[in-house]
């Protein structure tokens, strides 16, 4: 009926609304973070495979960089926490949980979009921030070229399980590591020139 059909729409429209809320707070982390250390923050866009918080720049001592950059995905933590924690307290759990509960549950599909968040993010893979939360751990141990290089690379080799994964199961994926495979090369080389 019209009306079932409109209350999907909205419930669909409010799920989009909210994984951009989330995405947005996902940047502010970073913002934040970077803004602690002294760094302002340019402008934070949104872009279609998540969002850029454009820091004036990274910082260089690792510690400081590796907590810039896990800053975003934490938030989805706790916001995933936040979410589980009210889904818990309203007895959701204590339900038979079915597959078909957990889809079409809208505060069961935020708390996955957190979820989502989280995992995406931390692919040791740039742009993601899991890319220069590796670098960052690297260049406790090997200079900042050297740990820029090895993160790019394992950067690539994801890109290429990405791809053949996308071939098989999301077109979507394939594209996205084209982009891994582009960003992990060109961090790799800004590196060195700003190096040299």
């Amino acid at each position: 009926t019209n009306g079932e059909t409109s209350l999907e729409t909205l419930v669909n429209f409010s799920l989009v609304l909210g994984l951009f809320f989330f995405v947005i707070l996902h940047e502010l982390g970073h913002a934040l973070m970077a803004r602690r250390f002294g760094i302002p923050t340019k402008d934070i866009t949104l872009l279609p495979i998540g969002g850029l918080a454009r820091v004036d720049h990274m910082p260089e001592e690792p510690l400081k960089e590796f907590l810039v950059a896990a800053a975003g995905p934490m938030v989805n933590v706790i916001l995933a926490g936040l979410i589980a924690g009210g889904l818990a307290l309203s007895g959701f759990f204590a339900q038979p949980l079915t597959l078909e509960l957990l889809a079409t549950n809208f505060w069961m599909q935020l708390l996955l979009a957190n979820v989502t968040l989280v995992v995406f993010n931390i692919i040791p893979a740039f742009p993601m921030d899991g890319g220069r939360m590796l670098r960052a751990l690297l260049a406790l141990v090997m200079d900042r070229v050297k740990a820029t290089k090895v993160a790019a690379g394992v950067g690539r080799g994801f890109a290429v399980l990405m791809g053949v994964f996308g071939m098989f199961f999301n077109t979507w994926l394939i594209l996205t590591s084209i982009f891994v495979w582009w960003s992990a090369g060109a961090e790799a080389q800004a590196e060195t020139i700003k190096a040299g």
